[in-house]
């Protein structure tokens, strides 16, 4: 179908005005301009509360797990994305955890546990079942506040790196919280000093550090890995040895589900206890009040 003169005109101008109130439309829009001061993100809560000590005011840091949820399991929303994309420097602790952090877009990704001091980093408490390509470290280092304390120097590097102009707060800040770091470990440590301690059992391996740090025993795990459930000769096996070694507590975490926790317990009538490695809710929100509650835990089994 051929068009005369007066329709091409009319289509003309119809496209004319359509593309003006577009382009119009456009300028009117502000364009994303760069934060006003650096933005950090975090895959997990504990990472977050130890950049907010050193940070303070001097950079916005935003926490992307939810409480209750668990990092070896999490699978980062649209908006994760968004936040990522928009940061000055993702931080996550490891493959071994969090390795969906490596899967985000950012201007640069800071891997936690590879600033850790090597001769702090603590294996596995057990090798068998763990893929091979797989570090033999367990990276949950936060949960031991001298590992922490010793590992702030090459954060501070790092910060200063992403921001140099912030550089000495960075370091005056890392002065302070070392201090506090310093405090809250002879605290838990008088915690834990006045209570016998008996060997225990974990459902998953979060607070290695922790127990190396205070003389706790660790007798075994239940779930070294989540998702792998213990074979029914593993969970004879393990009442064996609680049997045998006079264990009568298990402890548990917010994040995992604790059916082969409670199933081993309900074996032996022993108590079942709630640790939390990852805090983020009332009463943990920062990194001295999730350590002393785990302090905390550990010393109401005890007693």
């Amino acid at each position: 179908m051929q068009l005369n003169l007066k329709q091409v005109l009319y289509f003309l101008i119809i496209f004319l005005v359509i593309t003006g109130v577009l382009f119009t439309s456009q300028i009117g829009q502000k364009p994303q301009s760069l934060p006003a001061k650096p933005r950090y993100v975090a895959t997990i809560h504990p990472l977050a509360a130890i950049l907010k000590e050193l940070t303070q005011d001097r950079a916005e840091v935003i926490e992307l797990l939810k409480p209750g949820d668990s990092p070896h399991t999490y699978e980062p929303s649209p908006s994760d994305v968004r936040i990522a994309e928009n940061s000055t420097a993702l931080f996550y602790v490891s493959s071994t955890i969090d390795e969906w952090g490596v899967r985000l877009p950012s201007h640069s990704k800071i891997e936690v546990f590879s600033l850790v001091p090597e001769n702090l980093k603590i294996k596995f408490f057990q090798q068998t079942n763990r893929n091979k390509d797989e570090s033999n470290f367990d990276p949950h280092f936060w949960m031991d506040p001298i590992t922490v304390k010793a590992t702030l120097p090459t954060l501070v590097q790092t910060l200063s790196r992403l921001d140099p102009e912030g550089s000495s707060i960075y370091q005056t800040n890392a002065e302070q919280f070392s201090k506090k770091l310093d405090i809250l470990h002879q605290q838990i440590k008088n915690m834990l000093d006045s209570v016998q301690k008996k060997p225990v059992v974990l459902f998953h391996p979060c607070c290695v550090y922790f127990l190396k740090r205070y003389n706790i025993p660790l007798l075994a795990v239940i779930e070294y890995s989540p998702g792998q459930e213990p074979s029914p000769r593993q969970i004879q096996s393990l009442i064996a040895q609680m049997k045998k070694a006079g264990t009568d507590v298990v402890f548990t975490e917010p994040q995992l589900p604790p059916q082969a926790a409670k199933l081993v317990a309900e074996s032996l009538n022993a108590k079942v206890y709630q640790l939390d490695p990852l805090g983020g809710i009332k009463g943990r929100e920062t990194y001295e009040e999730l350590l002393l509650y785990n302090a905390s835990i550990f010393r109401e089994a005890f007693d």
